[in-house]
C-alpha cells in the first residue's frame, strides 16, 4: 500500500495470495512513484495491482498478472501504458474505473488482452486520453467515453485499436471469462461522444457493438474537430458515426461502415466529403439530418453509396451547400431542399450528381435495403426550392422522382442566380423546373426535361434563357405565364409531350416574345392581358392554340407579323391541322371555342399573314378593336368565328385593313358606330353577314366602303351627330335590317360613280352585294323593309350616283329631310319605298334634286312639306304620287321633269299657306290639291300659267292673304274637279269610269283683307266658284267659271277695289251673286246656261254701288233694295234689272240710271224674257 508521498520499486518480485481487507495486492495512491517490472502478481483476492485515482506516477513493464480478480485496476486519471505485461486467468485483465480524466492519460495494453471500461469515462476540458496502437478497449454495458478534452487513438494498419463490447472474444481475449456463453451484440455499450471543445483523432481503429442509449457508436458535436481515417465502425445499434448539428470540423477518409443501423449520420450544418470510404450492410449508409445550414457545408460520397435525407434541408442566407461530383442524394418521402443561400451541384459528365427517390436502386445502391420490393416513383419527395435571395448552380445533375406537395421538382422563387446545364430533371409529380422569379438570371441549357406529370419547364416570370433542350414525354413541355418570353431555338427538341408549350393566363407587363417552331403549338390556357406600355411579339411560324373561353386583352401592343411562307396561327386547341395534336382534344374545332383578341383603350395590334380561327365565345368576336390605339390587319384570314371575325367597336380607333379573307364567320367584319371601314381589297366567303354595321351615333369623321361584291349591313339606327361626317365610298352596298335607318344631324356624303354606284337597300336584296341574308331565293326584297335616311336639325347630305330602295318602314319615306342643312341628290334612283321616296319636311338650307329617278314608291316620289325644293330633269315613274307637297310649298317643276304611270303625278296636301308660294307644273301633268287650303294674311300663292290644279271633293281655297293666278289665253290656269280628264290628263287614273260634276269641291273664298288677282283662269265643278268678301282688292279678268252648283262668283261685301272684266260664267247655279252694297260692272261678261246670271240680294245700300251688265243678261233683284240717305246706286246704260214678285227699289238717297237710246236701262218683271234673256229659265212657261 503505497500512499501519500510513499514510493516503491519492485523488480523481479512475486506477490501472491494478498488482498485481505484492502482487496489488492499492490495499492498505489498519493503522489509518490511506483515502478513494477519483471514481477508476478497472483492469486490476489481483488486487484493484483490497483492504481487509485489521483496524481500517482506509475510504470509497469514485463509483469505477469494471474489468477487475480482484476489483474490491474486503473483508477480514473491514471495511466496504464504497458504492452509488455501478460495476463493469465484473471477475472478481468485490466479494469478501468469510470470517472473524469482531468490530466493527460495514456492507456495501452497488448492486443491479446482487454482493457475493460467499467464506467463512463469523461475526458475533461484540457485533458487528453491517448490510446496506444493495438490496444483493445472493451466496454461494459451502457458505458461510454465522453470527450470534452482530447482523444488520440492512432492505431496502425497491423496494430489497430479496438473499442468493443465486453463480450467480444474476437479481440483481446475472453474478457468476461465465460467462454462462448455470451456473444457481443449491437448496442452492447454506448458510445464515444465528442462534445463541446472535445476532439478526437481515430486512425486504424475499429469501433464495434456500440450505440446503446445514445443511438450511435461515435458521436461528434461541438466546435472542435474529429478526424477518422482507415477505421472501421461496425455493428452499431444506431449510427456508426453521428456528426451532430453544430459547427464541428470533420474529416473522414478510407473508412468502413458496416452493419450499422446507419453507417454515418450527419447532423445539419456538418460536412461530409469523402469519396473513399466504404459502406456495407448498413440499414442506411449515410443519413442526412434535416434542418438549417448556416455555414458552408460540403457533401460528397462515392457514387456506389447514397446520402439519404431525413428531413427538409434549409440552406440559410449566406450559407452554401456544395455537392461533390458523383454524389448520390436520396430523399425520403416528402423531404425537400430549401435554398436561401447557395446550392452548388457541379457534377461531371463521367460523375453526375443524382438527387433522387430513396427507393431508386439504379444509383447509389439499394439504399433502403429492400431489394426489388419497392421502386422509385413520381412524386416521392418534394422539391429543391430557391427562395428570397437563394441561388443555385447545377451542372451534370440528374434530379428525379420528386414533386410531392410542391408540385414541382426544382423551384426558383428567388432573386439569386440560377443555372442548370447538361442536366436532367425527370419523373416529377408536377413541373420539372418551375421558375416563379427569374430575377438574378435564369439559364436552362443543354438539359433534358422528361416524364414529368406537369411541365418540363414552367416559368412564371420573364427572363428565362433556354438553349438546346430535350423536352420529352411531359404532360406539358414548357409552361409559362403570359408575361414571359419563349423563344425556342432550332436545337431544342420536343417529343411525346401531351402539350408542347402551354402559356398560363396573366398579364404581360414588359416586352415579351413568343416564338416556337411550326411542328409544335403553344396552348394558351387562359386569358392574356398585355398591359399598357407592354408589348407581345409573336414570331413567324408560331402556332397558338387557345383554351376554351380564353382571350387576349390588349392594352399595350400586340405584334404578329408572319410571312406568306410562315404564317402565324391563332386557333382552337382542338385544331389538329396545324401545330400537332393535343391529346384529349378529340372533338373537331368549332366556332366560338375561344373568346377574342380584344384591343382596347390605348392598345394597338398589328397582324400580317396571320390565320385566326374559331374565336367569338362570349365576346362575340375574334378581333375586337376599341379605344384609341392603332390596328392593322393585312394578308390575313379570320375564319369560323361565332360572332364577328373583326369587330371595330364604337370609339376613336385608328384602323388599317387590306387584302384579308373572312371565311365562315357569323359576321365577317362588324363595325361599331363611330369607326371607319374602307377596304375594297378584302374578300368574304361563307359568312352569315359579310360586314355588319352597328347602330348608334357617329361623332367624328367616319368612312364606309367595301367591294360591290359584298354587303355592309346596317343592324341598328345610325345617327350622324352634329359636326360629324359619314362618307360612303363608291361601289359600297349598304343593306339594312328591318326597321333600321340612318339619321343625319351632321353630314352624309354618298358619292358613287357611274360604274360603281352606292346602294342603300333591303337586306334581302340579292341583286347587289351578294346573298346577304344567306337564304338563296327564299326571301325577296320588299318595300318598307327598312326605315329611312333621315336628315334632321342642321343635317346635310349629298347623294350622287346612288340607289336607295325598299325603305319606308315606320317613317314612310326613303330619304327624309327635316333639317336646316343643304341636301343634294343627283343621278340617283329612289325606288320601292313604302311611302315617299324623298320627303322634305324642312327645305331650309336648300334642296336640289337633279336628274334623279323616283320609281315604284307607294307614297310620293318626292314629298315636301315646306318651301325651298328645286327639282330639275328628274323622272317619276309608277309611284302612288310623283311629287307631293304641302300647300305652303312652292312647286316649280321644269319641262325636263317627266312623269309616267304614277297614280297621281303631283299632289298638294291641304293646309295653310303662310309664305310666298309659287305653283308651276308642266302642262302635260296636274297638280292635285287634296283638301281645303287657306292663304293666310300676308301670304301669297302664285299659280303660273299652264298649271292645272285639280282638287279633292269638298275642298275650299280660302284667301286671307293674296292669290295670284295669271294664265294666258294659250296657257290658262285651271282649278277643277279631280275627275276632269279634259285638262292635265287622267289624274285619278280611272280612264272614263268617272266624270267631273258640279259641286265636287267647295270654292275659292276670298275674305276679310284677302286679295286675289285672277287672269285667264278656269274654275269648274265646285259648289261655289269664287266667294269674295272682306275689303281686299279683287281682280277677275278673262276667266271662266263653270259647272258650279251654286254661285260661280259670289261677292258678299267689300269697300275696296273690285275689277271684273271679260269673264265667262257657264252652267252654274248662279253666275254672279251680289250681296247688298257690292258693285258689279262688267259689260263684257258672258253668261251661259246658269240658273241665274246675276243674283242681287235685297237689303239696305249704304255706300256707292254700281250695276253694269250687257243687255243680253240681267240682274235678278231678289229682295227689297233700299238706297239709304247719302248712298248712291248707279246703273250703267244697257243694264237690265229684273225683280222678284212684290220686290222693288226704295230710294232715300240717290239713284242714277242714265241709259241711252240704244242702251236703255230696263227695270222689269223677273219673268220678262223680252229683255236680258230668259232669266228664270222657264222658256215661255211664265210671263
Amino acid at each position: 500500500n503505497i500512499r501519500n508521498e510513499g514510493s516503491a520499486f519492485l523488480e523481479w518480485c512475486e506477490i501472491s495470495f494478498a488482498g485481505a481487507s484492502t482487496g489488492a495486492g499492490i495499492l498505489k495512491a498519493g503522489s509518490g512513484s511506483l515502478r513494477v517490472t519483471n514481477s508476478i502478481i497472483r492469486r490476489v483476492r481483488g486487484d493484483g495491482l490497483r492504481i487509485s485515482s489521483g496524481y500517482s506516477f506509475f510504470e509497469s513493464l514485463n509483469n505477469l498478472f494471474m489468477y487475480n480478480t482484476n489483474g490491474v485496476r486503473i483508477g480514473i486519471n491514471s495511466s496504464f501504458f504497458d504492452q509488455t505485461s501478460n495476463f493469465v486467468s484473471n477475472e478481468v485483465d485490466i479494469h478501468l474505473d469510470g470517472g473524469t480524466i482531468s490530466s493527460n492519460v495514456r492507456w495501452g495494453a497488448g492486443g491479446d488482452y482487454s482493457m475493460t471500461v467499467t464506467g463512463d469515462v469523461t475526458v475533461g476540458v484540457g485533458a487528453s486520453l491517448e490510446i496506444a496502437p493495438g490496444t483493445v478497449l472493451k466496454f461494459r454495458q451502457n458505458n461510454r467515453i465522453l470527450l470534452y478534452g482530447e482523444l488520440q487513438a492512432r492505431g496502425e494498419e497491423s496494430r489497430q485499436i479496438f473499442f468493443t463490447d465486453l463480450r467480444d472474444d474476437s479481440v483481446g481475449g475472453d474478457a468476461n471469462g465465460d467462454g462462448n456463453e455470451t456473444l457481443p451484440e449491437n448496442g452492447g455499450w454506448r458510445s464515444i461522444n465528442i462534445l463541446n471543445e472535445g476532439s478526437a483523432v481515430l486512425e486504424w481503429c475499429t469501433l464495434a457493438y456500440g450505440g446503446r442509449s445514445d443511438g450511435a457508436t461515435l458521436l461528434k458535436s461541438g466546435a472542435s474537430f474529429l478526424r477518422i481515417s482507415n477505421s472501421t465502425i461496425i455493428n452499431s445499434a444506431g449510427d456508426g458515426l453521428r456528426v451532430a448539428a453544430g459547427y464541428s470540423l470533420f474529416e473522414s477518409s478510407n473508412n468502413y461502415f458496416g452493419h450499422n443501423s446507419v453507417g454515418l449520420r450527419l447532423g445539419i450544418n456538418s460536412s461530409f466529403s469523402d469519396l473513399t470510404s466504404r459502406f456495407e450492410g448498413n440499414d442506411l449508409d449515410i443519413h442526412l439530418d434535416g434542418g438549417t445550414i448556416n455555414t458552408n457545408v460540403v457533401w460528397g460520397a462515392n457514387s456506389d453509396y447514397s446520402m439519404v435525407t431525413n428531413g427538409d434541408i434549409t440552406i440559410a442566407a449566406g450559407a452554401t451547400l456544395e455537392l461533390k461530383a458523383g454524389t448520390v442524394i436520396k430523399m425520403r418521402q416528402n423531404n425537400r431542399i430549401l435554398v436561401y443561400g447557395h446550392l452548388e451541384a457541379k457534377g461531371r459528365e463521367d460523375a453526375p450528381i443524382n438527387l433522387t427517390d430513396f427507393r431508386n436502386d439504379l444509383v447509389g445502391g439499394d439504399a433502403n435495403g429492400d431489394g426489388d420490393e419497392t421502386s422509385p416513383e413520381i412524386g416521392w419527395w418534394r422539391s429543391i426550392s430557391l427562395l428570397n435571395e437563394g441561388s443555385a448552380s447545377f451542372h451534370y445533375c440528374v434530379i428525379g422522382y420528386l414533386g410531392a406537395s410542391d408540385r414541382a421538382g426544382v423551384i426558383k422563387n428567388s432573386t439569386g442566380a440560377f443555372s442548370i446545364l447538361h442536366s436532367t430533371i425527370h419523373d416529377v409529380a408536377g413541373d420539372g423546373l418551375r421558375v416563379d422569379n427569374a430575377v438574378g438570371g435564369t439559364e436552362v441549357r443543354y438539359t433534358t426535361l422528361s416524364h414529368n406529370s406537369g411541365s418540363g419547364l414552367y416559368y412564371k416570370t420573364d427572363g428565362v434563357k433556354t438553349e438546346a433542350l430535350s423536352i420529352v414525354s411531359n404532360a406539358i413541355g414548357i409552361r409559362l405565364l403570359a408575361g414571359s418570353s419563349i423563344e425556342v431555338d432550332e436545337v431544342t427538341y420536343f417529343d411525346e409531350n401531351s402539350i408542347a408549350v402551354q402559356i398560363e393566363p396573366g398579364t404581360v407587363l414588359g416586352d415579351v416574345v413568343w416564338a416556337t417552331p411550326g411542328y409544335i403549338s403553344i396552348l394558351m390556357n387562359g386569358s392574356v392581358t398585355i398591359a399598357a406600355g407592354a408589348s407581345l411579339i409573336v414570331k413567324p411560324e408560331t402556332v397558338i392554340k387557345i383554351a376554351q373561353n380564353s382571350m387576349f386583352a390588349v392594352d399595350g401592343k400586340l405584334i404578329a407579323l408572319g410571312t406568306e411562307e410562315s404564317p402565324i396561327f391563332f386557333t382552337d386547341l382542338r385544331d389538329n391541322t396545324v401545330g400537332g395534336e393535343i391529346p384529349g382534344a378529340e372533338s373537331p374545332p368549332e366556332a366560338g371555342w375561344w373568346r377574342s383578341i380584344s384591343i382596347r383603350n390605348d392598345g394597338s395590334a398589328y397582324f400580317d399573314w396571320c390565320r385566326i380561327s374559331y374565336g367569338g365565345r362570349t365576346d362575340g368576336g375574334t378581333i375586337v378593336k376599341s379605344g384609341r390605339g392603332a390596328l392593322s390587319v393585312s394578308n390575313s384570314v379570320i375564319a369560323n368565328t361565332s360572332g364577328d371575325g373583326l369587330r371595330i367597336a364604337a370609339g376613336y380607333s385608328s384602323f388599317e385593313h387590306f387584302d384579308n379573307r373572312y371565311v365562315s364567320n357569323t359576321n365577317g367584319v362588324r363595325i361599331g358606330i363611330g369607326s371607319s371601314f374602307v377596304d375594297q381589297t378584302t374578300t368574304f366567303e361563307g359568312n352569315a353577314v359579310d360586314i355588319h354595321l352597328d347602330g348608334g351615333t357617329v361623332n367624328g369623321a367616319v368612312a364606309w366602303g367595301s367591294s360591290s361584291d359584298y354587303s355592309m349591313i346596317v343592324t341598328g339606327d345610325v345617327n350622324i351627330a352634329a359636326g360629324a361626317l359619314l362618307s360612303i365610298h363608291s361601289g359600297s352596298v349598304i343593306k339594312f335590317r328591318q326597321n333600321n335607318r340612318i339619321i343625319v344631324y351632321g353630314v352624309l356624303e354618298a358619292t358613287g360613280n357611274e360604274n360603281l354606284p352606292i346602294y342603300f337597300t333591303d337586306l334581302r336584296d340579292d341583286s347587289v352585294g351578294g346573298d346577304a341574308n344567306r337564304d338563296g331565293e327564299e326571301t325577296v326584297p320588299a318595300s318598307g323593309w327598312w326605315r329611312s335616311i333621315s336628315i334632321l336639325t342642321d343635317g346635310k347630305a349629298d347623294f350622287e350616283m346612288c340607289v336607295i330602295r325598299y325603305a319606308g318602314y315606320g317613317d314612310k319615306a326613303g330619304v327624309l329631310k327635316n333639317s336646316s342643312g343643304h341636301v343634294a341628290m343627283s343621278h340617283t334612283l329612289v325606288e320601292h319605298i313604302a311611302g315617299d321616296g324623298f320627303r322634305v319636311d324642312n327645305a331650309a338650307g336648300g334642296v336640289m334634286v337633279r336628274e334623279s329617278t323616283f320609281s315604284h314608291n307607294s307614297g310620293a316620289g318626292i314629298n315636301y312639306r315646306t318651301d325651298g325644293v328645286v327639282i330639275e330633269g328628274s323622272f317619276f315613274e309608277s309611284n302612288d304620287i310623283g311629287i307631293r307637297a304641302v300647300a305652303n310649298s312652292s312647286l316649280s317643276i321644269d319641262e325636263r321633269t317627266h312623269f309616267a304611270e304614277n297614280n297621281r303625278d303631283i299632289h298638294v296636301d291641304a293646309g295653310t299657306i303662310s309664305g310666298e308660294i309659287v305653283w308651276r307644273v308642266p302642262e302635260h301633268t296636274t297638280l292635285f290639291l287634296s283638301g281645303s287650303t287657306s292663304i293666310s294674311r300676308d301670304a301669297r300663292l302664285e299659280i303660273l300659267a299652264g298649271t292645272v290644279v285639280k282638287v279633292a271633293q269638298n275642298t275650299s281655297i280660302t284667301v286671307d292673304g293674296e292669290l295670284i293666278a295669271i294664265g294666258t289665253e294659250q296657257s290658262p290656269v285651271h282649278i277643277t274637279d279631280l275627275r276632269d280628264d279634259s285638262v292635265g290628263g287622267d289624274t285619278n287614273r280611272d280612264a272614263e269610269a268617272t266624270a267631273p260634276d258640279r259641286g265636287w269641291w267647295n270654292s275659292v273664298n276670298i275674305r276679310e283683307s284677302g286679295k286675289a288677282k285672277l287672269d285667264w283662269i278656269t274654275i269648274g265643278y265646285s259648289q261655289s266658284g269664287i266667294i269674295r268678301s272682306g275689303s281686299g282688292s279683287f281682280t277677275l279678268t278673262n276667266s271662266t267659271i263653270h259647272n258650279v252648283t251654286g254661285d260661280a262668283l259670289k261677292l258678299l261685301a267689300g269697300y275696296l277695289s273690285l275689277e271684273l272684266s271679260n269673264n265667262s260664267f257657264i252652267s252654274n247655279g248662279t253666275g254672279v251673286r251680289l250681296a247688298v252694297n257690292v258693285s258689279f260692272d262688267d259689260r263684257l261678261a258672258r253668261f251661259e246656261e246658269n240658273g241665274t246670271d246675276v243674283f242681287v240680294d235685297g237689303g239696305m245700300i249704304t255706300s256707292d254701288v254700281v250695276f253694269g251688265l250687257s243687255s243680253e243678261y240681267s240682274f235678278y233683284v231678289s229682295g227689297e233694295l233700299t238706297i239709304s240717305k247719302n248712298a248712291i246706286l248707279e246703273i250703267k246704260s244697257g243694264t237690265v234689272l229684273k225683280f222678284a214678285a212684290y220686290r222693288g227699289l226704295r230710294v232715300s238717297g240717290s239713284l242714277k240710271a242714265a241709259g241711252t237710246e240704244f242702251a236703255p236701262i230696263v227695270f222689269t218683271d223677273w219673268r220678262d224674257d223680252s229683255f236680258g234673256g230668259d232669266s228664270n229659265r222657264d222658256g215661255d212657261d211664265s210671263l
